[in-house]
């Protein structure tokens, strides 16, 4: 009987532990969460004194994100933090460094700019904003992640700047039928618009000097690629 007793409270201490680290867990994880005026929420790294945003007031639909909050300039969007959301309209200041996995996906967005400082648009980060027709990339942005704009249906047209080095399938099944390359660009990555089913139009500049595998791939409606003299490599 001891012994069952015993057994009894020793699964009950294990049960409050659990419930007790839980709560925990979930105070620890939102002890640092603040929140602007605007209704955007944010965590401070004090260590490498730089903030993160990580959630919002999902009533906002047009959003300028602040390059500082409380002195401290803002370098990421966390994950998942603005996903499914009823943004219209955002702008991303230059400070911000990190576009994390699916930051803005299936959100309602139509418009996206990018102020010069933002270096790199991460995986999946607008995949699936399918009302979405107008991104303006700055002329400091050095990559654009795995299917960063995927399935994005409306968009039709976008500009590459030349400080652009990594492009990895990132507008799969997107809308894309026309690709500007801004002169200056060295080489077109692999897998740079794998995927892009209504790709008709790309003028490759004299700049470019190579084009990796599989970059044009699966682009159906490419009836034709004028590839200059520039180009000394391409692979298969």
């Amino acid at each position: 009987m001891k012994k069952i007793i015993f057994k009894i409270n020793s699964l009950f201490i294990l049960i409050i532990m659990i419930l007790t680290m839980s709560n925990n867990i979930y105070v620890i994880a939102n002890s640092d969460v603040n929140i602007t005026n605007d209704g955007l929420k944010y965590e401070i790294d004090e260590t490498k004194k730089e903030v993160t945003i990580i959630d919002f007031d999902d009533s906002i639909t047009n959003l300028n994100i602040p390059d500082n909050i409380e002195g401290y300039p803002v370098t990421t969007i966390k994950s998942t933090a603005f996903e499914y959301s009823k943004l219209i309209k955002v702008t991303i200041p230059g400070t911000v460094k990190n576009i994390e996995f699916r930051a803005f996906a299936g959100s309602q967005l139509e418009e996206v700019e990018f102020l010069d400082g933002v270096t790199s648009i991460g995986e999946s980060a607008f995949a699936g904003c399918n009302k979405l027709t107008n991104v303006k990339l700055p002329n400091t942005i050095t990559e654009i992640k795995l299917l960063a704009f995927s399935f994005c249906t409306r968009l039709k047209k976008i500009d590459i700047p030349k400080s652009t080095q990594v492009i990895y399938s990132a507008f799969n099944e997107s809308g894309i039928s026309e690709v500007f390359l801004e002169d200056g660009i060295l080489s077109i990555p692999p897998h740079a618009f794998e995927g892009c089913k209504d790709l008709i139009s790309i003028k490759i500049p004299d700049s470019v000097t190579s084009i990796g595998e599989f970059a044009f791939s699966n682009c159906n409606s490419l009836g034709s690629l004028d590839i200059p003299k520039s180009v000394i490599n391409i692979d298969d």
